[in-house]
This record gives structure tokens, sequence and C-alpha cells, in this order.
């Protein structure tokens, strides 16, 4: 499973989500600063295009949710 929380976190810091910047091998909350320490707070505008955009991976991690989420209940109610 944490393969799973692997996947979702490489999702996370790729570039198109906007979710911070890499930089250096870590994710930057912007150009100039590693972590939020006050000040101007970076947005995204999750305007139609951007959901979109996001649309795609939104579903293959849905559907990758209900296969994995399957595959859990049956190995724990196999033994009933």
């Amino acid at each position: 499973m944490i393969s799973w929380a692997n996947e979702s976190f490489a999702i996370t810091v790729s570039p198109a989500v906007r979710y911070c910047i890499q930089r250096e091998g870590a994710c930057w909350y912007d150009e100039g600063r590693l972590k939020y320490s006050g000040g101007s707070k970076k947005t995204v505008d999750a305007n139609n295009a951007y959901l979109a955009e996001q649309a795609p991976i939104v579903r293959m991690r849905l559907k990758q949710a209900g296969v994995r989420l399957g595959a859990v209940l049956n190995q724990v109610y196999a033994g009933e």
C-alpha cells in the first residue's frame, strides 16, 4: 500500500498539478521558498480548463482505488 501512496505523491508533485515547484530535489512552495513562511499565499485557479486537464488522472485513480479496494476486500473475506 505504500506504493499506492507513492503513486499519488508522484502525481501531486508533477508540474501539471501546480502543487509545488520541483527544485533541488524537493517540492518547494514557490520559486523562492522551500516552505510557506507567511506572506502571500500561492493559489491555483481551478477553472474549467484546469479541471478538464486533471480529470483523466482523477478518473484513473478512482478506477485504481476501486479495483484495489475490491482486492483487499476479497482477501479479507476469502476465509469466510
